[in-house]
């Protein structure tokens, strides 16, 4: 255990032993304020770490599933799942930390129940609390953590799991508040000033160098693009997009919005060729049709008539209600979330707004979306890569009122949707005003046609694509 507070100001590259440095001490000093700052700005300062709640449970069995198996594959595979933001020699190391931090508990007899109940309770501390410090892991500035106060015995487990991961950590122990020295108060200004100076040179808005998450407010603007230009700006990332601007901290995200009708040149081949390649991690692809039904299990909607006055949503009497699901979410995709309700209904685009109830539909069906949406609208970042839907209309089946709200809703905050319809029949149109979703006309209607079954792919598609995975793991 380090014993020097001034080490843990020496930068990685600069240590003998390139890892994170471990210290107890209830001795208030201006080094001790020092690293505080340093805390905050880049870690994490605690003084108890909350057991898990109820949601904050459910949400991890919806994502990780309620299995546990006592190996370090496990442990990775699950890491994976749960942080997929971690680099893989992160993941890796701190899945062998996690493993050793069990093994040796199940050698002091624990058995394999409260293995797991400690596997999960170090899984969501690691996600609602630990994530920023977990993604800093390898960068020269060691990230630090500070926690104040007298530790339990799972705490300090997990703080020492993370010091070996390569985080720095102090626990202190004292009864006073850390307060800093007039000398130390002034060299931290100083030092403050000047690296917000730096930010405001580096981050400028439209400099085209962003730090990640940078940006919290987006206003989307459809792209009125030829059916080419869809394939080409698809994979490309928002900034480099044309339109693509930021003004007072609010970023223009360029999207595209459109149904692509028909098969060009009848080319069934292609035309599955052609949706593989707009596929990637950040897609999320449906296959049938509704995807939502007016029939599905919807628990937040029958107190939906309350979240509405005069026009306006009431955002504290949501984010209050026991059935909200979004209270893990960043704040500020909170807000961007009910933001882009409200933009919904102001603008009346769903026929029906403020006429036969269907404003409370909106808000009923954009409080219940799945977590898969819910994962790719928190990892979203308003300079990068957007994440898209794919939606395929392949019978005369309709697409719900439901499905045609969460498109709006998706394409509101900044994903890119695109429906392919070879038969040519309309479906989202008709929920919408006039004029809503541009059509593009490519090629003659063609009927019944079946996403390519395995015997069917030599030449289009690879199998073992997580393509052709992500297309059928929800028809199976």
């Amino acid at each position: 255990m380090l014993q020097n507070l001034e080490d843990f100001f020496i930068e990685l590259n600069n240590r003998k032993q390139k890892q994170g440095y471990f210290l107890k001490t209830d001795l208030n000093s201006s080094l001790l304020y020092k690293y505080l700052e340093e805390a905050k700005a880049f870690g994490v300062v605690i003084d108890k770490i909350p057991n898990p709640t109820e949601k904050n449970l459910d949400y991890y069995n919806d994502i990780i599933g309620i299995d546990f198996k006592m190996s370090v594959g496990f442990i990775t595979n699950k890491l994976g799942g749960w942080l997929p933001r971690l680099n893989p020699d992160t993941r890796q190391n701190l899945a062998y930390e996690i493993y050793n931090t069990l093994n040796e508990m199940s050698q002091q007899g624990k058995n394999l129940n409260m293995l797991k109940n400690a596997f999960i309770k170090y899984m969501c501390w690691l996600y609602y609390k630990f994530e920023r410090v977990l993604l800093q892991i390898g960068n020269n500035k060691v990230p630090k953590i500070l926690y104040k106060g007298i530790i339990s015995d799972n705490e300090l487990k997990l703080l020492t799991i993370l010091c070996n991961v390569g985080c720095d950590v102090v626990i202190y122990e004292g009864k006073n508040n850390i307060e800093p020295e007039s000398t130390i108060n002034q060299v931290g200004t100083i030092a403050y000033q000047a690296e917000t100076e730096l930010d405001a040179m580096l981050y400028q808005d439209n400099s085209g160098i962003y730090k990640n998450h940078q940006y919290k407010k987006i206003n989307v603007i459809t792209l009125k693009t030829i059916y080419e230009e869809i394939l080409i700006l698809w994979n490309q990332e928002i900034r480099y997009r044309e339109n693509f601007k930021i003004e007072n901290d609010i970023v223009s995200v360029p999207v595209i919005f459109a149904k692509v009708s028909g098969v060009k040149d009848g080319a069934v081949a292609k035309y599955w060729s052609t949706i593989k390649s707009l596929c990637s991690e950040d897609t999320y692809l449906i296959d049938k049709t509704p995807f939502i039904n007016s029939t599905d299990f919807n628990p937040i909607k029958s107190s939906c008539t309350s979240f509405l006055k005069n026009g306006k949503l009431l955002r504290e009497k949501i984010k209050s209600h026991k059935e909200y699901k979004y209270s893990f979410m960043r704040e500020d995709m909170q807000e961007n979330i009910l933001d882009k309700i409200q933009e919904l209904l102001d603008r009346k685009v769903i026929k029906g707004t403020y006429q036969n109830g269907t404003e409370y539909l909106i808000i009923a069906t954009i409080l219940n979306m799945n977590t898969e949406l819910i994962r790719l609208i928190q990892k979203f970042d308003f300079t990068r890569q957007n994440p898209n839907v794919i939606y395929l209309c392949l019978t005369e089946k309709s697409i719900s009122l439901e499905d045609s709200i969460l498109m709006a809703f998706l394409n509101l905050i900044g994903f890119d949707i695109a429906f392919f319809v070879p038969t040519g029949y309309q479906t989202i149109e008709k929920h919408f005003i006039k004029n809503y979703i541009p059509e593009h006309q490519v090629g003659e209607y063609l009927y019944d046609l079946k996403i390519p079954l395995k015997n069917l792919l030599d030449g289009v598609l690879n199998i073992k694509d997580e393509w052709y995975k992500k297309i059928f793991k929800r028809g199976e």
